[in-house]
Order: C-alpha cells, then sequence, then structure tokens
C-alpha cells in the first residue's frame, strides 16, 4: 500500500455460525480375513502357545512373591497376524489388554504385523476363552454363513509368543543394539489411570537401579506414555521381565543436527554505532520472542540494552545462559531486527515490533556425547521456565534446533511434546502456543545436487510436529557481487538449497514445511564443480564472539524459523487478541507461491493437478507469507475471522458418537457482487487448529494421533445451506431423504487443492471465479473427523471441546469493487486502524 493509506482491520465474525447435529458419511474399510483351511489344526496350535505361556508366568509371578518393588504385574507378549491382514483387537482391549506397539515386517514376500501387547495379572486366560470358543462353537454371520465363533480375530493371529526387549524396539532400519551402551528413549506405559502411570514409572526406576540402567531426569508425559531416557546395554531391558512389562517401546536416543558454522563478514563498527542511534526500542506490551536454544551472549552491543539479565535464562545452571555454538545469538538479532543487511543500509527509524527472551536448552557441545538425549523434555523446562519467570507475556517461541537422521514422518517423543505445548496439555487448553520450528538442514556436501538432493532430504526431527509451524527456506538472494565465476545455486524466488521437505512421505502425513522464509544462498562454480559460501547470499545478524566482530552471517532454516518468528510476533502485536491458532492460520493465509516456485515443478507433473499441487505443498508448504496481507484489508480485500469452539462427540447409551458440526453464514458484499458480476474474484479459506497428540507405533484405527481433526467444506455456486449441511452430515441427507427432497450437489471446480490440503491440523485452499458464482458461497461447514477422543474411552474425553479459527479472505483485482465496506456495515467493528 501507498505510505500514508489508512489501513484496515481484519473483521471479526465469531458470531455467525449456528451448530448442527452431525453424522460423518464416512465408512471404515478394515481388511477382510481370509477363513484358515483347518479351524481345528490352528485353534490348537495357538492354544498350545498361550498354555506355554501361562506356565512361564505361574514360575514368574512366584519369583515375584514379597517383592515390594513390583506393583504393576504382567507379561508383554507377541501375536504374529497373518499376512495382509489386520487383527480385531477391541476384545481384547476390553478385557483389560494393551496393546504396547506395531511392527511390519516382510515375510515369504508378504507384510505381515507383528504386535506387542501387555496383559495384566490373571488376564492371559482371556486369549484361551477365546480359543476355547472358536474351536466349539459357532455363530450366524452376515449372508447366513455359519463359522466358528471369533473366526476373524483368531485366523487373523498366526503365532503368540513371549516378547523380549528386541519386540519394544521399533527403530525400522537399525538392529537392536544389545550388547552396545547407549542412551534410549523408553516409552513407558500409563496404564489404566494416572494412578497405574506413577506405579509403572516407579517401578521401572527402581529395577533399573539393579540392572545396570541409569535412568534420566528428564521426564514427557504423554496421554498414553510415560517417556524416559535410559543408559545401558540394550539387554538389560530383559533381564528382569517386571521391568520389562513397565515398556511399550524403546526408540534410540538421537543426535543433534549440526548448526552450519557462521562466518564473519568485514567488520565496520561504524555500522553497530549508527543501528544504535537510530534505534527506537518496542512498547514493553508488545509480544515477546522466546528463542529456545543455544544460549544468548547478551553482552552484544546491539542486544545489551534489549535483553535483561533475568530475561536470559537457562535450565542447567552448569550450562551457563551464554552461548557457546555461534547460534543462539544470531537468532536473536534476526527476531529482534530481521535480515540486519536491509537495515543497516536503510535510513531513518529502527522500530523494533517486539521484545526478547531466550533460554538455553541445547547443552554445551562438550556434553551433548552425554546427556540425555531427551530434547522434549529440555523443550518443556524452556517453556515452564520462561513461564514462571513472567507469565503474563504474550509469546511466540522459537526454536530452530533438530535430531539428526534417521528423518520420517512418524511423531517421536519430541515432536509430540511440541504437540502438547502448543494445545496446553500441561494446563487443559487455557495457555496454548505458537511455536515456529525450523525445518532441518541439507548437509553442505548435498548442495551440489539442488533440487533433487532437497526433495529426497526429509524434514528433521522434531518439525513433523502437527500444530507447530514447520519453517522451510527460500531465497531472494540471488546477485554475486565479486566472485565471475560463480552462478547462484538456487533461482530468486525458489526453495533454498539448505531446505528439507516432505516430499517423500506417505500422503497421510501433514504437509511439511508450512511455510518458507528467507534462508539464503550459495554460489556454484561450473567449471569445478565446487560450492561456496558467499556473504552477499546470506543472512546478516549479530555475533556471538562479538568480540572479534559484531556481525556475522548465517543461512539455513534456523535464520527463516526467526524470520517468521517475527513475522508471527508482528501479527500478535497488531491483533494482540488474537488466539495462536489464529496467527498461525494468517501466516498460512497469507502466503503465496512464487513463479521460481511453480517453474520448479517437474515436467511429468506439469498436467496433473494433484502432483502439481502435491509437490508445491511438500517442498514450500503454501508459500513465503505476506506481512501486508497478514496485517492489513483494502476496499477490494476483506479478510474475516471466527474464532470458535467445538464439541465434536458425545456419549449417548456408552458408545460415543459424532456430536455437531458447525454452520457458518458469513456476512456478504452480496450488492457489490451482484453490480460486478462478471469480474474474477479469489476466496481463500484456511481452518486452524490444534490437535492433541497420542503417540506411539501403534497403526490400528483406534489409536489415531489427533485427538480429533476437522475439515471445511464451502457451498458450491448455487447451494442453499441445507444444500451443504445435507452435503456434508448423513444426519442432514436422510432429512431431504424422508421428505422426497434432493439436496444440490457441490463442486470442486475452482479451487486449487482439494482434499491435498487436508493433512495435518491446518488447511487452506483458494478459489477463483466470477462474483456471479461467489454470491451463494457464504455458508461453510466445518466438521469433525473421528480421533482417540472418540475411539479411546478410558480417557474421558469425549465431550472434550476444541477450539479452531476458520479465516475468509474476499478480493477482486479491480480496486473499484469495494468489498469491505459492505461487509463491514453488517457488523459493528471499528474499521480503521492507525495510519502506517
Amino acid at each position: 500500500m501507498a505510505q500514508g493509506q489508512t489501513t484496515k482491520r481484519h473483521i471479526r465474525v465469531d458470531q455467525f455460525h449456528r451448530d448442527a447435529a452431525y453424522k460423518s458419511k464416512r465408512r471404515g474399510n478394515s481388511r477382510p480375513v481370509p477363513a484358515r483351511g483347518n479351524a481345528k489344526a490352528h485353534g490348537q496350535a495357538l492354544l498350545k502357545d498361550v498354555q506355554t505361556l501361562a506356565d512361564d508366568y505361574i514360575e514368574l509371578a512366584r519369583s515375584w512373591e514379597g517383592n515390594e518393588d513390583i506393583q504393576a504385574k504382567g507379561i508383554s507378549i507377541e501375536l504374529e497376524c497373518a499376512p495382509e491382514v489386520d487383527i480385531d483387537i477391541k476384545r481384547l482391549e476390553e478385557n483389560g489388554w494393551e496393546l504396547l506397539n506395531e511392527r511390519v515386517t516382510e515375510k515369504n514376500g508378504q507384510l505381515i504385523t507383528l504386535q506387542t501387547w501387555f496383559v495384566p495379572d490373571g488376564k492371559l486366560g482371556v486369549l484361551s476363552i477365546i480359543i476355547g470358543d472358536y474351536l466349539s462353537k459357532t455363530q450366524k454371520v452376515k449372508g447366513g454363513k455359519i463359522h466358528p465363533k471369533y473366526r476373524p480375530l483368531i485366523d487373523a493371529i498366526e503365532r503368540v509368543g513371549k516378547a523380549a526387549a528386541q519386540q519394544l524396539w521399533t527403530e525400522r532400519d537399525d538392529a537392536f543394539p544389545g550388547q552396545n551402551s547407549l542412551w534410549f528413549e523408553v516409552w513407558l506405559r500409563r496404564g489404566s489411570s494416572e494412578a497405574d502411570r506413577t506405579i509403572i514409572f516407579e517401578q521401572f526406576k527402581k529395577l533399573s537401579q539393579g540392572n545396570e540402567l541409569k535412568v534420566g531426569t528428564g521426564v514427557i508425559k504423554l496421554p498414553e506414555h510415560t517417556i524416559v531416557a535410559a543408559y545401558g546395554q540394550g539387554d538389560n531391558f530383559s533381564k528382569d521381565l517386571a521391568l520389562l512389562s513397565c515398556i511399550a517401546e524403546i526408540r534410540r536416543g538421537r543426535d543433534y543436527a549440526d548448526y552450519f558454522d557462521s562466518l564473519h563478514p568485514t567488520e565496520q563498527a561504524s555500522w553497530a554505532k549508527d543501528c544504535l542511534a537510530r534505534m527506537e526500542v518496542s512498547r514493553p506490551d508488545a509480544p515477546y520472542i522466546s528463542v529456545l536454544d543455544t544460549g544468548i551472549n547478551r553482552a552484544h552491543p546491539l542486544l545489551d540494552h534489549l535483553i535483561p539479565e533475568n530475561d536470559n535464562l537457562t535450565i542447567n545452571q552448569a550450562w551457563s545462559s551464554a552461548d557457546d555454538d555461534q547460534h543462539g545469538t544470531m537468532l536473536a538479532g534476526l527476531c529482534l531486527f530481521g535480515d540486519l543487511t536491509a537495515v543497516l543500509t536503510s535510513a531513518g527509524k529502527i522500530q523494533l515490533p517486539v521484545n526478547l527472551e531466550g533460554v538455553k536448552i541445547v547443552p554445551p557441545p562438550a556434553q551433548r556425547g552425554t546427556d540425555e538425549k531427551l530434547a522434549g523434555a529440555y523443550t518443556a523446562q524452556g517453556v515452564a521456565l520462561a513461564e514462571t519467570n513472567a507469565s503474563k507475556r504474550k509469546r511466540v517461541w522459537c526454536i530452530a534446533t533438530t535430531m539428526k537422521e534417521p528423518n520420517d514422518p512418524t511423531p517421536t517423543s519430541w515432536s509430540a511434546q511440541m504437540d502438547a505445548l502448543a494445545c496446553g496439555l500441561d494446563n487443559e487448553g487455557q495457555v496454548r502456543r505458537l511455536l515456529c520450528l525450523s525445518a532441518g538442514n541439507l548437509p553442505q556436501s548435498h548442495w551440489i545436487n539442488y533440487p533433487q538432493s532437497n526433495h529426497q532430504y526429509s524434514v528433521e526431527n522434531p518439525a513433523q510436529s502437527w500444530n507447530a509451524l514447520c519453517i522451510g527456506a527460500f531465497t531472494e538472494l540471488s546477485a554475486i557481487r565479486e566472485k565471475d565465476s560463480y552462478n547462484p545455486i538456487a533461482a530468486q524466488g525458489a526453495l533454498a538449497p539448505t531446505s528439507s521437505t516432505s516430499l517423500s512421505w506417505d500422503t497421510k502425513w501433514p504437509n511439511k514445511p508450512d511455510v518458507v522464509f528467507e534462508g539464503g544462498n550459495a554460489g556454484h562454480q561450473p567449471a569445478n564443480n565446487s560450492i561456496l559460501q558467499l556473504p552477499e547470499m546470506l543472512l546478516l545478524s549479530t555475533h556471538a564472539d562479538f568480540k572479534n566482530g559484531v556481525f556475522g552471517v548465517m543461512c539455513g532454516t534456523s535464520p527463516a524459523a526467526a524470520l517468521a518468528a517475527r513475522f508471527a510476533g508482528q501479527i500478535m502485536s497488531e491483533y494482540p487478541e488474537l488466539s495462536p491458532e489464529s496467527v498461525r492460520g494468517l501466516m498460512i493465509h497469507s502466503a503465496e507461491w512464487t513463479p521460481a516456485m511453480k517453474a520448479s515443478i517437474p515436467v511429468e507433473m506439469q498436467t496433473d493437478k494433484r502432483a502439481r499441487t502435491n509437490f508445491l505443498l511438500r517442498t514450500v508448504g503454501y508459500g513465503v507469507p505476506s506481512l501486508r496481507r497478514a496485517l492489513e484489508c483494502v476496499n477490494a480485500r476483506a479478510t474475516l475471522i471466527a474464532e470458535c469452539e467445538i464439541q465434536p462427540f458425545k456419549m449417548e447409551k456408552d458408545e460415543i458418537i459424532f456430536n455437531h458440526m458447525h454452520l457458518h453464514k458469513l456476512p456478504w458484499p452480496t450488492k457489490e457482487l451482484e453490480k460486478h458480476s462478471q469480474e474474477k474474484v479469489r476466496m481463500r479459506v484456511t481452518l486452524s487448529y490444534f490437535i492433541e497428540p497420542n503417540p506411539g507405533n501403534r497403526g490400528t484405527s483406534n489409536f489415531r494421533y489427533p485427538s480429533c481433526a476437522l475439515r471445511f467444506k464451502v457451498s458450491s455456486p448455487g447451494q442453499t445451506e441445507d444444500d451443504l449441511a445435507a452435503e456434508v452430515s448423513k444426519l442432514a441427507a436422510e432429512a431431504f431423504q424422508k421428505q422426497n427432497r434432493i439436496h444440490v450437489g457441490g463442486s470442486t471446480d475452482g479451487w486449487t487443492l482439494g482434499q491435498s490440503c487436508f493433512r495435518g491440523s491446518v488447511h487452506s485452499d483458494t478459489w477463483e471465479g466470477t462474483a456471479a458464482d461467489l454470491l451463494s458461497m457464504k455458508n461453510i461447514a466445518v466438521s469433525p473427523i473421528t480421533g482417540w477422543w472418540r475411539t479411546r474411552p478410558s480417557h474421558e474425553r469425549s465431550e472434550s471441546r476444541l477450539k479452531y479459527s476458520l479465516i475468509v479472505s474476499l478480493e477482486s483485482e479491480n480496486a473499484g469493487i469495494d468489498i469491505y465496506t459492505e461487509i463491514a456495515n453488517q457488523i459493528e467493528v471499528g474499521v480503521f486502524i492507525e495510519t502506517r
């Protein structure tokens, strides 16, 4: 917008929705279980397996008599599934069995699933009874056929055996390190209650002492697991079956990924003095960016008056709060100033939009090989420390540390902890948090194969988090000043050479990164096929070793994450009343793909819409956010925000069923659209919410990672609100049928992404068409998808409520169309904000 032009605020439309009874139209699709050729022989073989386990357990239980340290009694067993089928686990769970993990392996050219179960004391006979009924009783099934009782369950089980530590090892690509001493990540069972959680945790700690296992101090509590670190040999977990029975999974402790070394540009001390002279500090009530990283050297001349000593913290006093990795201090400068290259070469006042605090959560380099490697616990400690230090602050959290390979989309203890912190699992959702995470960087040796290497290198742990914003890197820095023999690796506006992607992930996982920010570039010399980091292609910030140079340069997704946190802080500053879900939503809502990103789509995908959009979503997310769009409206562009709360499920006759969907009927610029009916217009819709995580390697449908997911559906041209409801809800469709009416069907015409956007916990799509078509598109349904709140009734979350933010923008390229005013006149809203 032109300098001095009065800008307009986004419009709140929280009240323009209603509850509507809801029933999903989706159907389950479990794989059929083939009947056994000889049911009697199969049943007898399984019965023999179970009897062997029972005999062993009797001897084991006798050895525990009188031992007060053993309160959680039971045995871990393994069920091997028949090839290409699923076990119906409901009957086993109803009788107190607890599924610990699932692993998929190949046997004789076929995929089989291995399930590890904890069977409580006295419950092993449950399977014997079921097998006995299978051998002696029959039942009539659909179609009138007679089958053995419990046939699908028993025919799906190939073998029953005892589980050892190897059966709890869920690292797919690593052999179990039985003889090696290392830090393990141990996922303990929660049991059936919080009291059970405490008993199991204490039993594991006590028995570890006698089995040469050192248990760390960090603890992560998730809905069905308690996660701790333990050091020792892998085989030590199997020495005591009472210790083993506490464990659901064993994973390897991860090492931290390397940081790119920050380079010193030629120092010009006058730059720093000039910057100080022009600086205007942020107001005290402005949002804070909390940098959880390697520490901050706050004595830096540009930082010492901006970060008080009591705002520069550490979770471990032995580590100090100083930056011993040349990383956290650089992030602090970027969070406060942005890229200092632009700041130092500009004129006029330097206005800081945010405040800053720091917490050191990364161990010093010398201690990283011996620390507990439980980064999720370190992060939670850092968050708690900052919030205890100053509880009233509005914050954005910047976390730019990742773990080394292997990288995959499966939730980890760290990514699940990020999701738990974001949704406020530690405080019943009262304080939810916006976290900006770096996607993780490719090693410099991979840049030579840009961009194929980026497409193959997966986003690093913990950036697979569903709730946190995963920040990738793009670059506008393509000009090379002096090295004539070098060319930029990445074109202007394209994915940065450093940025990891999720292109190799299965489609059921979230699209990562979510958005991209500037992450720098590098030069390539064709003559000798070499790579060089050039200062003019990197971001300038405050160097930790400031006595030897005030400024340093860096590249990668770390500085991109810092810029993203700054961007989020600017939204919070302008709209302090908005929820973290809305701030995240606005960042994605304002993002667009650059021409260079669109040009990077491989030739073979150009004619396939789904392939094109999937490529972009999994390499650069939704693109580059625009601060102007995130903050402001103009006459020809209006942004509406609805912050709502929905109860997705309810308990009815001892069954958890769907409860409500929301139907939004938005204030609409009807007269203006009718007046300009043939003008091209654009509508963008973004739905942002935070799930509650429930991780674990359990692939059955009952063990969904998210508590509940949401979907939006916009009425198509010609559809009424009732038509939309009938398209989304089975109950509304049945009402049409009872009245012998046919509802108008919907259409996907004009939408950019379609189903590809419905991954993770934030969804955004854009429609383009005529103003005439947009006239009837003011109705939006927000409906729930099943999650563990529904499928895990023992947690008593069936009537929990979920907050969400729905953001809708209408826009015309014709500045003469006044979309904003007609909407604003329908609402009591303060239209104008201060002139910028």
